[in-house]
Order: structure tokens, then C-alpha cells, then sequence
């Protein structure tokens, strides 16, 4: 069985990356030979797990709806722990599903674990 990491590095306001990036996470998901897809928020792409990520980005990205696909789905979402801090963002702005406070150490296991890696 195969695993897949997908970072993203944009912030919603950045056009359709942030949100191209969640729907290939969830083309992985769906796929049977896939066991585990991480997706891992790193620099600006933390403001994607915040609860009004949809006011702040592009006009029907519904990324909220895809973060809470993702989480049915059992894709795991990591929030960078640093980039949380220097966007001024806590624990409780993000969506349910969004794990805060993980680090860049987190993100190397991962891509060390993972058969597919894709930056967004």
C-alpha cells in the first residue's frame, strides 16, 4: 500500500493552488492503493485550516468542504507549529480536522514514508 504527503505552501488568497492541492489530495484518498495521504499546511498555506478560510479566499473554493472531506475520508492535515505562530493564528481559529502545532520534523518523516510527494 502506498502513501502520499502533499504540502502547501500558498495561502487561499493566492488563486486556485491551495485549492487544487486538496482536490488531488482527495483524488489520492479515493484510490485504493493509497493507505494513508497526509497534507501538511507550511508557511501561508497554514491560513487554509483557519475556520473562515472561505471568506478569505477565492469566491467557491469551499475549502472548508474539502478539509472536512479530507478528515471523513481520514486524510491527516498538520499545521505547521511556527507558522501558525508568525501568522498569528491559534489552535481554535482552525477547522476541526486541522492539527495545530506540528513541526518541519513531522513533515520529513512523512516525505521519508511517503511513495508520492507533490508541492503546491
Amino acid at each position: 500500500m502506498k502513501k502520499a504527503t502533499i504540502i502547501i505552501n500558498h495561502s487561499p488568497e493566492d488563486g486556485l493552488q491551495s485549492w487544487n492541492a486538496f482536490r488531488v489530495a482527495k483524488i489520492f484518498a479515493n484510490r485504493e492503493e493509497f493507505e494513508k495521504v497526509y497534507v501538511f499546511l507550511l508557511g501561508d498555506g497554514v491560513n487554509n485550516g483557519r475556520k473562515d478560510v472561505d471568506k478569505k479566499g477565492v469566491k467557491g473554493q469551499e475549502i472548508a468542504k474539502l478539509i472536512n472531506e479530507l478528515k471523513d475520508l481520514k486524510v491527516q492535515i498538520l499545521a505547521c507549529k511556527t507558522c501558525l505562530g508568525e501568522c498569528v493564528i491559534k489552535p481554535l481559529d482552525l477547522i476541526e480536522g486541522v492539527d495545530p502545532g506540528k513541526t518541519v520534523e513531522d513533515l520529513v518523516e512523512w516525505t521519508l514514508k511517503s511513495d508520492n510527494v507533490l508541492v503546491f
